[in-house]
């Protein structure tokens, strides 16, 4: 074996080890976070809305309903929103800005108006 092939062998395997090459990001680190004592069953719509406000959000005529939160002194809160005006194709309209939101609670009710499944999840 020559130097020219030595050097067309070294750099096909030099190739195919780069190529071959599996990247594994890391999982994102996820911060400890208050949990809400909500129980399937038995926490109510409107202990829900007692302890979270209005919600951001409402789905199946108010059978699922979401919550922007944001980790607080007393733990998850609702931060509230504020408004912008958007122009698009020379109309106005309002968009919603939720500032401080760090997590979407998202909470289904049963036909008695109690908790059926609930999930907490972090905002990106």
């Amino acid at each position: 074996m020559n130097k020219l092939d030595l050097l067309y062998l070294s750099t096909f395997v030099l190739a195919f080890c780069i190529g071959c090459d599996t990247h594994h990001p890391r999982p994102a680190k996820i911060e400890p976070v208050y949990y809400p004592e909500i129980k399937e069953g038995i926490t109510t719509r409107e202990d829900i809305l007692f302890e979270y406000g209005a919600p951001s959000m409402e789905f199946e005529s108010g059978r699922i309903l979401t919550f922007r939160l944001a980790l607080g002194d007393k733990g998850l809160e609702n931060p509230g929103a504020d408004y912008r005006i958007e122009k698009q194709n020379g109309k106005e309209f309002r968009v919603k800005i939720w500032y401080g939101s760090q997590y979407n609670l998202i909470v289904v009710f049963d036909n008695d108006q109690r908790v059926k499944k609930w999930a907490l999840l972090q905002v990106r």
